[in-house]
């Protein structure tokens, strides 16, 4: 019995130096994640703070990045600030145009931006992958799958930015095609013309383009009929839709139909009677496309060549 009486002292010695360890090596983990977090954050929301209250055409980028360690370590310290909760009120879309002066390595990191709940947050990411153009090619497969995203504009932005990118965005093509039967038109116009800046159109959206075609909204079918024409032979299915859009109400419209069946070359041979109808169209474009397009279908499909643009 005093033997066990002698232990109480010893192990409630023991006790409270583990519990001064623990209690010493928590402050120590404090006072680190402190210094590698807490203050960093802390420098990097003034100074994105700092960077939306400057005058832009002055150039204040460069002295921003500089203060958060050059544009290698400015993109890491963006990118953690903007993991942050909105309720400690972080300016989430001064650092994402902060973000995009970190130079073109940056696109798959806005691109995830796209899909933010925030509109403002989605304009400015859409904004630096627009400029970026060719260089934000790294940002393909996150695009791609933004396309099927929930929100209208997120889905139409997706699209915009991959035709920017252009030939690069080769292996969007598919789901580009899938998106010419998104119930948005927004979506249809934007996926469309990504196609054409692609420069890989391809048979397989023949189908959607010629619905488009009926579109109520001229620049739709405008759009699609271009996007025909660019196919070539392959979107021969699509001459009975384009020979009525010959008279269609939209000068515009009648002029890239026209344009379209000569792309299409001999394939298009039953839209003849049509164009040389159109021979006889008040506007003097619509006649000249229409003469060309009589040409071409009498002669091999015509060599790749310069998509008319709407008169002004």
């Amino acid at each position: 019995m005093p033997e066990d009486n002698a232990k109480k002292p010893i192990d409630k010695t023991r006790r409270a130096a583990i519990l001064a360890t623990v209690g010493i090596v928590v402050i120590l983990g404090l006072a680190v994640f402190a210094v590698a977090v807490v203050v960093p954050l802390r420098q990097t929301h003034r100074v994105v703070c700092e960077f939306a209250l400057s005058d832009r055409d002055s150039g204040p980028a460069e002295p921003a990045l500089r203060r958060l360690g050059g544009p290698e370590r400015a993109r890491s310290r963006l990118l953690l600030y903007l993991r942050l909760p909105r309720s400690m009120k972080t300016d989430r879309v001064n650092a994402i145009c902060l973000l995009g002066y970190c130079g073109p390595v940056t696109a798959p990191d806005l691109a995830r931006f796209l899909g933010d709940a925030d509109e403002y947050v989605r304009r400015a990411a859409v904004g630096w992958l627009g400029q970026f153009g060719p260089k934000a090619r790294e940002a393909v497969p996150s695009l791609v799958e933004l396309l099927g995203n929930a929100r209208e504009t997120v889905r139409a932005n997706a699209a915009e930015v991959l035709g920017g990118i252009g030939p690069d965005a080769k292996e969007a093509v598919s789901a580009l095609v899938k998106a010419l039967s998104d119930a948005k038109p927004g979506v249809r116009y934007h996926a469309a013309g990504a196609l054409i800046r692609i420069g890989s159109t391809t048979k397989e959206a023949v189908p959607a383009l010629v619905k488009m075609l009926g579109d109520e909204a001229w620049p739709m079918r405008f759009c699609a009929a271009r996007t025909l024409g660019e196919i070539g032979p392959e979107a021969k299915e699509a001459v009975p839709a384009l020979e009525n859009l010959l008279k269609d109400a939209q000068r515009d419209v009648r002029k890239i139909a026209a344009w379209a069946l000569g792309r299409i070359g001999p394939e298009a041979e039953a839209a003849v009677p049509a164009l040389r109808k159109a021979l006889e169209d008040e506007r003097d474009f619509v006649r000249a496309a229409a003469a060309e397009a009589l040409k071409k279908i009498r002669a091999p499909a015509p060599a790749p060549s310069e998509t008319p643009a709407p008169e002004k």
